[in-house]
């Protein structure tokens, strides 16, 4: 699995909206949107939404739209309003049309290439889709601003998508051999004592960047072989 985003629509709002990073406590703070615990629960996938200031185009945003004050609070003065661009990055759900293999292909050291496989099910583009729609009521029906579409629908295969790098999934966790490749304790499966930390232990994506989850893991597997050890079981 990898993060993938794409650009979805433009976002006008009388009022700026928060989109830069600033500092609460002197830790530096970037504002997103994501989708609630309860929105997750009809079965959305994890999204990010993010805003990014753009110039005026009056071809995708009308003046005399701009002008409806009626649209808007009339207590607003700014009649030129905010325009920002709206990017995704969404989680990468997991599916067996996704693998790596290994190639006849050898480096220059003559090991095999390892070759991937990499699959985005439609379900994920329509998730994203259907996240940008829910935010688009929510701006409209609290008065914040108006959502201009210009991509709803699903990205071809030769179509440019943004990739967070982040390679997910490929040893995941589990708790039988069925399911996955490493334990509950990131050790392999039918191993004493070959274990694994990384983000291809995780199970699903989410969108958020793997490397504070990572780290966490590093630690608890330290731990856990340093405690094994002193009980004599590696």
């Amino acid at each position: 699995m990898d993060h993938f985003g794409f650009k979805t629509s433009l976002v006008y709002s009388k009022k700026g909206l928060v989109y830069r990073t600033y500092k609460i406590n002197n830790n530096k703070i970037r504002a997103v949107i994501s989708p609630s615990e309860s929105m997750l629960a009809r079965g959305l996938n994890n999204v990010m939404l993010g805003l990014f200031p753009v110039s005026k185009d009056n071809s995708l945003i009308s003046k005399e739209y701009i002008k409806n004050i009626g649209l808007f609070d009339s207590s607003v003065s700014n009649t030129d309003g905010y325009l920002y661009e709206l990017r995704t990055t969404s989680a990468n759900s997991p599916t067996k049309k996704s693998y790596v293999s290994i190639g006849d292909e050898v480096d220059i050291n003559g090991v095999n290439r390892a070759i991937l496989n990499w699959h985005i099910p439609d379900e994920d583009f329509k998730s994203v889709i259907d996240t940008v729609e829910l935010f688009a009521h929510s701006l409209g029906s609290l008065g914040f601003g108006r959502l201009k579409r210009v991509k709803h629908h699903i990205p071809s295969q030769i179509e440019r998508l943004s990739t967070g790098m982040h390679h997910i999934g490929t040893t995941r966790m589990a708790t039988k051999p069925k399911y996955g490749v490493v334990d509950e304790n990131l050790k392999c499966f039918n191993s004493k004592n070959l274990f694994i930390a990384g983000s291809s232990v995780f199970p699903t994506a989410g969108y958020a960047n793997p490397t504070l989850t990572i780290v966490c893991l590093s630690i608890r597997l330290a731990n856990h072989i340093h405690n094994e050890l002193k009980k004599g079981n590696i």
